[in-house]
């Protein structure tokens, strides 16, 4: 370390001050000298340190395309320089090798560029190392040899370097130290970010709009593939609650204006796997379906209903319980086209809906799509007269909408809609009696042979005002006469659980 220069001396005698990058390699040197390194590993530290100090003060335009917090160049080489001085004094050992000293001064490089603080920056690095090391085991290993790898030095927590150099030895052999990633990859960066983001309550504006560029910037195959098999690993938690939490952080990172990143990935995530795998996504894909905004990519509208008809209908009651927790359901929010038009696909997804009590919105919406379409069974005018959506007229929408098709019902959705229609009628005040739709509904319950139906035919045919002048217009007795002798004949057609 050389002497600083006496306070008399010229100008031209003075030694150039070193940059904001020089001083922090120097103290990385020293450390070197304190922890007893020397020779051609302290050679490569001292070299690897520059150039990681060296990339992080390059401009933004010529980094990795890693949108960093905005610091301070000091700042931010003081960040680095203490992640180094950490990762040597923790992790260096006299038997260390090249390639495995490489792998964290990356790591360091990474972690000071996503970091917006040096408090967590030895986690960080950790994770970094971790998930480097991964990418780049499965990239040239492939998936199976990565896990057996992997098996080395998982629970190792002194990284031992013997080990590692196992797994390190086994990759492809190259001229001198084992190169690092591709300046244009940025899957370990990815991969990290995104961790360390949804694990956190509450992450810092910095670290969430430095995710989001990254993810936004995603171009090669690896890149867009960090995210999705992020998500494939996380939906193979049993903590479903946990996951619904972890994938809600990552709709709020991205928000509407960029959820085709969330969108996409969970879409390649679930057409890639088996029906059965599509579960953990499905409320998911179906809050968006309901209480997003317009779509500005129709194809993914298209790719998501069809993932939603994936889903085994044996899984549905799960996923509905977990859909009635997501907080945009909970608000009753919904997409002003979602119920325009009925689609077959969605049925299931109408069915739940329709069940949950905690808003009228959905029901309310959904009766009306139905309202819209000319149903020409008998009872769908049951449809027409609902005046109320109480437990009987939800469990008839539920009813229809789980058949899966609005022009075939059930024979016992065929019955709830007789008996909902025959209340009606029971129920209809004096003055509401001559309503266009009295007639065709009492013609109507002559064509579904229940005890509701009977006796509402026979109380229109039989009642009477102070006992001798019936209550009924003419034209409604006449009705109820022919629909009830139709009755007559059609008993057997009865439901077991109607007959007396």
């Amino acid at each position: 370390m050389s002497s600083l220069p006496d306070r008399g001396a010229t100008s031209a005698r003075a030694e150039p001050s070193p940059s904001p990058v020089q001083q922090h390699v120097d103290e990385v040197s020293r450390l070197l000298d304190d922890l007893g390194v020397a020779g051609e590993v302290r050679e490569h530290c001292r070299a690897w340190a520059e150039s990681s100090m060296r990339q992080l003060a390059m401009p933004e335009s010529d980094s990795q395309g890693i949108a960093r917090p905005e610091r301070a160049l000091d700042e931010m080489l003081g960040v680095a320089s203490r992640a180094l001085k950490h990762v040597l004094s923790t992790h260096l050992t006299p038997t260390s090798g090249l390639s495995d000293l490489q792998h964290l001064f990356e790591a360091v490089e990474i972690a000071s560029s996503v970091s917006p603080n040096d408090h967590s920056i030895e986690s960080v690095v950790e994770v970094v190392r971790r998930a480097a090391l991964d990418v780049r085991r499965e990239l040239a290993l492939g998936r199976e040899a990565m896990f057996d790898a992997q098996n080395h030095v998982e629970g190792d927590h002194e990284w031992s370097i013997d080990t590692l150099r196992e797994a390190v030895d086994s990759l492809p052999r190259t001229e001198g130290p084992l190169p690092s990633a591709d300046a244009t990859d940025r899957s370990a960066v990815i991969a990290v970010a995104l961790q360390i983001v949804l694990a956190s309550d509450a992450p810092s504006a910095e670290l969430r709009a430095s995710t989001l560029e990254l993810l936004r910037r995603a171009a090669s195959d690896a890149e867009r593939s960090v995210l999705t098999s992020a998500l494939r690993g996380w939906s193979e938690s049993e903590l479903r609650r946990h996951f619904d939490v972890t994938l809600q952080r990552l709709t709020s990172l991205c928000g509407e204006a960029d959820e085709r990143v969330w969108i996409d990935a969970v879409l390649r995530a679930c057409e890639s796997g088996e029906p059965e795998h599509v579960e953990p996504f499905w409320p998911h894909l179906a809050q968006r379906l309901v209480c997003g905004a317009p779509w500005k990519e129709p194809h993914l509208r298209e790719r998501t209903i069809a993932q939603l008809a994936r889903c085994p209908r044996h899984r549905l009651p799960a996923v509905a319980q977990r859909l009635g927790e997501l907080p945009a359901i909970i608000a009753g929010r919904l997409a002003t086209s979602f119920a325009d038009q009925y689609d077959d696909s969605l049925a299931a997804l109408y069915a739940m809906l329709v069940r949950m009590r905690h808003s009228d919105v959905y029901a309310s919406a959904l009766l009306a799509m139905v309202r819209r379409r000319t149903l020409q069974w008998p009872g769908a005018l049951a449809f027409r007269v609902i005046d109320a959506l109480g437990p009987s007229a939800r469990a008839l929408l539920a009813s229809l909408f789980e058949r899966g098709t609005l022009d075939d019902p059930s024979p016992e959705t065929r019955v709830m809609a007789a008996r909902l229609l025959a209340q009606r009628i029971l129920d209809l005040p004096r003055e509401g009696r001559a309503a266009s739709w009295v007639v065709p509904g009492l013609e109507a319950l002559g064509d579904i042979a229940c005890d509701e139906s009977r006796a509402a035919l026979d109380h229109v045919i039989g009642e009477r005002r102070l006992g001798l002048v019936p209550a009924w217009p003419a034209e409604h007795r006449r009705a109820a006469q022919a629909a009830r002798n139709r009755l007559g004949s059609a008993r057997r057609a009865e439901p077991p659980e109607d007959r007396p």
